[in-house]
């Protein structure tokens, strides 16, 4: 298996039998703490934020840069029952995280302030990397034959974008309305726009 390359149009199934008997016990956990840590931190950054403009607009673009990257990978994926190594799925193992990253720092940039940076670098960046480290522990269960592979042929966290060229697979809007990701993207923009709106000593003259 060393030596073959990963087919990145290929959706493996799992078992029924085998996805059951594994326990989701703790990525359920840590999700939580994810969720809930994510919304105090955004609310914090619109509470401290003291904007800037140029800080504001590249916030502004992170966060819908982000939103879309979580829009697409949500279309692509499919929890628990299929490892998904094409799409996005194809340049980083973790495109929502990446996407949810983008959005934490997006967030961090409009407030332009040091201690929601601070924030977003020391205390959910490591969440993030806990949470991404039990998923792959989980993965590794559930698709014990085939995710070795993918692994090595594909980046963890930051995309390879030299790949970006060679994306194939087909976006499935019924999976992204089914995973809440079109909620979240239309949260973050308005979230976005209450910061914005709420401090407008940022807007020149």
């Amino acid at each position: 298996m060393t030596g073959t390359p990963v087919d990145l149009t290929l959706l493996i199934v799992a078992p029924d039998n085998h996805n059951n008997a594994l326990d989701r016990t703790p990525v359920k956990r840590w999700a939580k703490v994810r969720l809930w840590t994510g919304y105090v931190y955004i609310l914090c950054a619109i509470i401290f934020a003291r904007p800037v403009f140029q800080w504001a607009i590249v916030g502004f673009l992170l966060v819908l840069l982000g939103a879309a990257i979580r829009l697409i990978s949500s279309a692509t994926l499919v929890k628990d029952k299929e490892l998904v190594t094409h799409g996005v799925y194809g340049m980083t193992r973790n495109p929502l995280y990446f996407g949810s990253a983008l959005v934490a720092f997006g967030f961090a940039s409009m407030s332009s302030s040091l201690w929601i940076l601070g924030a977003c670098v020391f205390i959910m960046a490591p969440i993030y990397a806990r949470m991404i480290s039990i998923e792959e522990k989980y993965l590794t269960q559930l698709f014990p034959d085939t995710i070795p592979a993918y692994m090595k042929s594909v980046p963890r966290f930051f995309p390879n974008l030299s790949k970006i060229g060679k994306i194939s697979g087909t976006l499935h809007i019924s999976r992204m309305k089914n995973s809440g990701e079109l909620t979240s993207t239309i949260l973050f923009i308005l979230l976005s726009l209450v910061l914005l709106l709420a401090h407008r000593t940022w807007i020149p003259g």
